[in-house]
């Protein structure tokens, strides 16, 4: 009942980005927005690496972060892998149900249409920040859900407000390399797959929690002093919209 209930509600991101896509844009932008998804060929080696490392290694920053101030650091956790399948078969049918219940469909709606919607009226960091906070606030039924992570987590807990606080802090990441890569909805889903799939294989303390959200802070913040470019093509954006 977990899984049927999780992804029951993965469905919603995907369904109101492709419908709305298509109402309010036309089938030209609807076109543009498919093709965001899948093709590959428009995100450069260098942004693959991105969108499936930085994560993985602010993580590991933390857990060195942590280890050296007499903390545990990172705890590796591998049994996700483990099956009654040989491991030729169990790791790429794990892999593919990280993306398939998670990335893939919540991205289809948030990176794919809230974003570009939000940063026309609101700039990256709002609409970052706000797209954050609801992208939070809609994993809040999985705490009630049974056999879900969240649930082990519990509602109120440090855990809790953690598990927020990090959704919130990866979202402008998440923005910055959308915004890199000619707004590839795919860069959005390597990441997310890159976040869930670090969460899924480390185990985390409280504090490692926060050297974690800490980090994300400090990585965005730098790119914004840096002034390294957020821009998007809004104005190629609007342009297939309005076609």
């Amino acid at each position: 009942m977990t899984q049927i209930g999780f992804g029951l509600g993965g469905l919603g991101p995907p369904i109101f980005g492709a419908y709305f896509t298509f109402k309010n844009d036309g089938p030209k932008a609807f076109q543009d927005y498919l093709r965001r998804i899948w093709d590959w060929r428009y995100l450069k080696p260098f942004w693959w690496a991105f969108a499936l490392f930085l994560l993985p290694a602010l993580s590991a920053a933390a857990g060195l972060a942590d280890w050296l101030l007499g903390g545990q650091g990172i705890q590796l956790n591998f049994q996700i892998f483990h099956s009654h399948l040989p491991l030729v078969f169990s790791v790429p049918m794990t892999l593919a149900f990280l993306i398939l219940f998670g990335p893939l469909p919540e991205e289809m709606g948030w990176r794919g249409y809230a974003l570009d919607r939000l940063q026309w009226k609101m700039g990256p960091w709002g609409a970052s920040l706000l797209l954050g906070f609801f992208w939070g606030l809609w994993h809040l039924p999985l705490f009630y859900l049974k056999g879900s992570y969240q649930s082990t987590l519990g509602v109120g807990t440090i855990g809790f407000w953690l598990f927020m606080g990090e959704v919130v802090s990866v979202a402008p990441l998440m923005t910055w390399i959308y915004n890199r890569t000619d707004r590839s909805i795919l860069s959005a889903i390597l990441f997310h797959f890159a976040c869930n799939f670090t969460g899924t294989v480390s185990l985390h303390a409280d504090r490692l929690e926060i050297f974690q959200i800490l980090f994300c802070v400090l990585w965005i913040l730098g790119v914004a002093v840096a002034g390294k470019d957020w821009s998007l093509g809004w104005a190629k954006a609007r342009k297939i919209s309005a076609g």
